[in-house]
């Protein structure tokens, strides 16, 4: 995995953490804060409908993860990933000048601008008249007024609402890649990335997050799965004590299919260990590593 996709999956696994979106924003709008001075001013509907378009906008972007299956399992993710951060940083940067712009409007200065990211306390710059009345702010036609509330709203509404409609779609699509080489492509690179982030036993343990315990059939039961020091094991219950041994020509072909399966595993030096036992005893203990797979 190159150093571009790594960082890329990497920021895919800080975003699915959660608020990721509004630290990014707010570092933005603190940096912008700081640096950057502005005498312009903005009345209240302008306002709205400008931090209005901004939500609109960020929502609009986030369309790009439609396409994070296919990015990673082509090694593009980062890309996409690049975009959501310059995407969320620009809306810090436009949402505090458009702050910075209202609070002058509002009261002669922009040191409130600071508001505009306080729940509640952002009423204030939303509904607070001008301070100074005969002071002029530009702009007409849809820019102010009526108009402009009634396209932020829209606007608004939109932005915000787009959000379950695209996990809805990126589910829909994890639906119909399931089974396809494009599943295939993207356990791969997850277990690339595991692999580089937590070692040789993330990766392992990513993979046995994979499956599930529960009945093979009839007789037996997946116990357990574990990844420890470099061994990933599938514990089996055959449920017949009956059965005291099992077929050496079946055991060979699942412990060849394992070094097909497990490849890139292998590859990186793991050792996947399939032990069947009964309630008494051990029918089969069947190991695939570098030594045994050649």
């Amino acid at each position: 995995m190159n150093t571009l996709q790594y960082f890329g999956m990497l920021y895919v696994d800080w975003a699915e953490s959660g608020y990721y979106a509004y630290l990014i924003v707010l570092v933005a709008a603190l940096i912008t804060g700081l640096v950057h001075k502005t005498e312009y001013r903005l009345p209240r509907s302008t306002y709205f409908l400008n931090i209005s378009l901004v939500t609109f906008g960020s929502g609009l972007i986030q369309a790009i993860w439609l396409f994070s299956l296919e990015a990673t399992a082509g090694g593009y993710v980062w890309i996409l990933a690049l975009i959501d951060f310059l995407s969320w940083a620009a809306a810090g940067y436009f949402l505090v000048m458009f702050g910075k712009a209202r609070s002058n409007d509002a009261f002669g200065h922009s040191r409130y601008a600071a508001l505009a990211f306080i729940p509640l306390a952002n009423f204030v710059l939303l509904f607070k008249g001008p301070k100074d009345t005969v002071f002029q702010t530009s702009g007409s036609g849809l820019t102010v007024g009526a108009p402009a509330v009634v396209i932020g709203l829209i606007a608004f509404g939109i932005g915000r609402g787009s959000a379950p409609g695209l996990e809805q779609a990126v589910l829909q699509k994890v639906n119909e890649f399931a089974g396809t080489q494009t599943a295939t492509d993207i356990g791969k690179a997850y277990f690339e990335f595991y692999l580089k982030r937590d070692g040789l036993d993330g990766g392992l343990q990513y993979l046995a997050s994979l499956d599930s315990v529960g009945p093979i059939d009839g007789v037996t039961d997946l116990s357990s799965i574990t990844a420890q020091n470099g061994v990933l094991t599938y514990d089996f219950t055959i449920n017949d004590n009956s059965i005291t041994g099992l077929n050496p020509e079946w055991t060979s072909n699942v412990q060849a299919g394992n070094c097909i399966t497990y490849t890139d595993a292998i590859n990186a030096g793991a050792t996947i260990k399939y032990l069947y036992h009964t309630q008494s005893r051990v029918l089969a203990d069947i190991q695939s590593h570098s030594s045994s797979c050649r």
